[in-house]
């Protein structure tokens, strides 16, 4: 028989266990057990139901990165929108840019699309520096 490893404290399930009837394993202090037909590991006991734990998302590294470039409004104070891939997940930031970009990309010579070198500072702010040639 399945069973679940609560924690009193806060109801996590702390592991799930196959229980022998006439078991007599000893509950570590501060913990109960309860039918776990559902539950997992991580997640909690409302005292009702088990409410599964939430992955949170990863955030990507702060470091510069290239991004393709997916729009550009100069109106705003960080006039670029770039889309950052990072473990498979897409990841849209808007970016102060150089001034060489700016001249750049009203020039013609920087597009949407075009994939672009974004400098990550230590507290989060990104710079589009430059446009990345496609060698591959």
């Amino acid at each position: 028989m399945r069973k679940a490893l609560i924690r009193q404290s806060d109801g996590l399930v702390v592991n799930m266990i196959e229980w022998l009837p006439g078991s007599d394993w000893p509950v570590p202090a501060g913990h109960y057990l309860i039918d776990g037909s559902t539950g997992n590991p991580g997640d909690t006991w409302d005292g009702t139901k088990f409410i599964p734990k939430v992955e949170p998302i990863p955030e990507p590294p702060r470091s510069t990165h290239v991004s393709i470039l997916q729009a550009v409004d100069p109106t705003k104070a960080r006039p670029a929108r770039i889309k950052r891939t990072w473990q498979g997940i897409d990841y849209l930031y808007d970016c102060f840019v150089t001034q060489t970009v700016k001249d750049e990309y009203v020039a013609g010579n920087i597009k949407i699309g075009d994939y672009v070198l974004v400098h990550m500072d230590d507290i989060g702010e990104q710079v589009v520096t430059g446009k990345v040639f496609k060698s591959w």
